[in-house]
């Protein structure tokens, strides 16, 4: 097959997974409504219960059949390797990195039946997104305002606001099984973005401290442990998820490790704050080389 056969092939293949994305999404989306009205409408704590077990089952289904027509049409190798015992009623804090869009949905790939389904913290202005939006609230996403460095300058009133955020809603979760998931890098990592922070990693960007910090801070002791999962795009040194769909990337790479909660990590002040940074950074330097080295398109390692 030539090269424009190739690229054509691979054309065909991303629109047949953007349309079997679109329709899947599309009927995942009407057993959602009744789950949020009960939601919504929910006079006592069975009934948000209901509606709390009905959201999540709503959206593994549709986690699953997402990534199974991906896997199907794509034609990507996906190999999963999981460290430390599984907890699927556990309360747990997820730190990943993160490279692409699909990211999300290799997350859901690899807790399935291991971890509760993972919850994310997103900004406010997503609720009002249609219908993901919906979807976000049902399933008790934690939402915060991220207010940027400028407008925190302008404003001091506004430091510490998204933490306490973040604390008080972790403490609504110490109940109930959950994987609560924290991109640190803060935003997809790109050759660009490395270079413009001097990123002392070769496919990472620096780890960022604060949201991390405040989930385990907020769940306390009820946390049963951290969840430190590393995704590499086998032979993709710069991957998309344009490149995925349209099957240039040949396998993904999964580890995912459960960790023990250092007793650092819960204390407060400068000392919680230093703990934190060199629990990433270490963490972040493990990573990097496997990652980096199942990146290269010389490479022919395919796991961890």
């Amino acid at each position: 097959m030539n090269g424009f056969a190739t690229a054509l092939f691979g054309s065909l293949r991303g629109v047949a997974v953007l349309l079997a994305l679109a329709l899947i999404t599309l009927i995942g989306f009407l057993p959602l409504l009744p789950v949020a009205l009960v939601k919504r409408f929910a006079r006592s704590e069975r009934q948000r219960a209901w509606a709390a077990r009905g959201a999540v089952a709503v959206a593994l289904n549709w986690a699953r059949a997402c990534n199974a027509a991906m896997f199907i049409i794509s034609g990507v190798r996906v190999t999963c390797h999981r460290e430390g015992t599984d907890q699927i009623n556990g309360r747990f804090v997820l730190i990943s990195n993160h490279q692409c869009w699909a990211d999300a949905l290799f997350l859901v790939y690899a807790l399935d039946g291991h971890f509760a389904f993972p919850r994310f913290c997103m900004k406010r202005s997503l609720r009002r997104l249609p219908i993901v939006g919906l979807a976000f609230w049902t399933l008790d996403y934690i939402f915060v305002d991220r207010h940027s460095r400028e407008a925190i300058r302008r404003n001091p009133e506004l430091r510490g606001r998204d933490g306490a955020a973040i604390e008080d809603a972790c403490r609504q979760f110490i109940d109930q099984p959950i994987t609560l998931v924290n991109y640190v890098e803060g935003t997809r990592s790109t050759a660009p973005k490395r270079r413009a922070v001097n990123s002392p990693y070769k496919t990472l960007l620096p780890p960022r401290a604060g949201g991390f910090g405040h989930a385990v801070r907020g769940f306390g002791k009820a946390l049963d442990g951290i969840l430190d999962l590393s995704v590499a795009y086998g032979n993709t040194p710069a991957p998309s998820f344009w490149a995925y769909i349209t099957g240039r990337v040949d396998h993904v790479a999964l580890y995912l490790r459960r960790l023990d909660v250092p007793p650092q990590l819960l204390g407060e002040g400068d000392e919680a704050i230093a703990a934190t940074r060199a629990f990433l950074s270490a963490r972040w330097a493990e990573k990097d080389g496997p990652i980096s080295e199942i990146q290269s398109p010389e490479s022919s390692r395919y796991t961890f």
